[in-house]
């Protein structure tokens, strides 16, 4: 990276948001296959989540489930269903279809069955019901509708700075290597704030500093964000196992029943050699298409295909990674946001030059947080996982 150290008098701040971008370029991480994108207002930074989640329940009629006949049915809930809604049975029948006549509670429906000529049976306690369709007469006014709120989640920005001071003797000599001492000190700061940032994003937590600030604020990063927020079926407990695709795809579609859309598996090299190595086991649905070289020069795939095509279309190599985990993600909803209240707090290098001092300095000063949009939804993790 080369620039120029030179400052007006009226210029004490230059942006580095264009050699910050092209460092995710050049330094393969999982930052890089995440966006830069909007502005933080405050130090808490909030935003709203909508989730498009499927409606569904469980028949709750223990112990003989709802018989051919019934036309009461309960459920644990009947939240998101309404009085005119088709439901459907999803265990082993060949075509069950229902209407709901009306909500009598909280718990309990009356259905009407056997609609569209399809043929009534019996489901047993703790099957699944899911909602069909909604349909609507011809010209009918404005009628109840189910409303899900959205919902509010947030996070805190967190400061990334490091210093570079150079000495007027050591900046007037001539170096033979190094054109500008200065400008090379900020480039190295720049690169160690790029690598604290993609840590923090992918394992920081989440903490106010309070008031008086005694420490530095911290942003929570995509595992504090699925520990706190993913369902228990998103999160996998491994038990020392090692990674199989029957493991990969539990989560996949996990997540993809909560209503997500994973689209990256991503991983450190110790977790990318077992992909690899899962080539050679004829019962695993995987195919290995390109291979990429790591920066410790492991092989490690780029594609993944499991029993759920078209889903999963990267793969990251992250040794920041811990080891024993593989997080499954959807990279569209993951933001790097800087701080753009009453001014620019996005990375930036800033002349702290004294007058009274014979030394150049530097600092180099970022305020960001992390966006994990739709935690409870579109991320999910497998951990403790073998790592030998």
């Amino acid at each position: 990276m080369h620039r120029t150290t030179d400052f007006s008098d009226n210029i004490k701040r230059r942006s580095l948001s264009e050699e910050f971008e092209a460092l995710k370029v050049a330094n393969p991480a999982f930052m890089q296959a995440i966006q830069t994108a909007g502005e933080a207002k405050n130090t808490k930074h909030e935003w709203f989540d909508q989730a498009l989640s499927p409606v569904s329940t469980t028949i709750d009629m223990s112990p003989d489930g709802l018989g051919i006949s019934d036309t009461t049915l309960t459920v644990p809930s009947t939240a998101g269903f309404l009085a005119g809604d088709i439901i459907f049975f999803e265990d082993n029948t060949l075509f069950d279809l229902a209407k709901i006549v009306s909500i009598d509670s909280g718990t309990q429906m009356t259905i009407t069955r056997g609609y569209g000529g399809s043929v009534a049976a019996d489901h047993a306690h703790g099957s699944k019901v899911s909602l069909h369709s909604r349909p609507k007469v011809e010209g009918s006014t404005q009628a109840e509708t189910a409303i899900t709120e959205p919902t509010l989640y947030y996070n805190h920005t967190q400061i990334f700075r490091r210093d570079v001071s150079v000495s007027g003797s050591a900046k007037s000599i001539l170096h033979y290597v190094i054109d500008d001492l200065i400008a090379e000190g900020v480039a190295q700061r720049m690169r160690e704030i790029y690598w604290e940032m993609n840590k923090a994003l992918i394992a920081g937590a989440r903490h106010d500093a309070g008031t008086p600030a005694t420490v530095g604020r911290t942003a929570g990063g995509l595992l504090w964000f699925i520990n706190q927020y993913a369902g228990s079926t998103q999160k996998v407990d491994a038990t020392g196992a090692d990674l199989s695709t029957t493991l990969l795809n539990g989560v996949i579609e996990a997540i993809i029943k909560a209503g997500g859309r994973p689209n990256a598996l991503a991983m450190s090299t110790t977790q990318a050699r077992k992909i690899a190595g899962l080539n050679s086991v004829t019962s695993n649905v995987l195919i290995n298409v390109d291979q990429m070289a790591t920066g410790a020069g492991i092989p490690a795939p780029t594609k993944f295909f499991g029993d759920l095509p078209n889903i999963i279309t990267d793969l990251i190599v992250d040794i920041n990674i811990p080891a024993d985990k593989i997080l499954v993600v959807d990279t569209s909803k993951i933001k790097v946001v800087p701080l753009k209240g009453n001014e620019d707090r996005s990375i930036a290098e800033i002349d702290t030059t004294l007058p009274s001092t014979d030394a150049y300095t530097r600092r180099i000063l970022g305020e960001y947080t992390f966006e994990i949009r739709n935690p409870a939804e579109s991320h999910g993790f497998i951990y403790n996982l073998k790592t030998t």
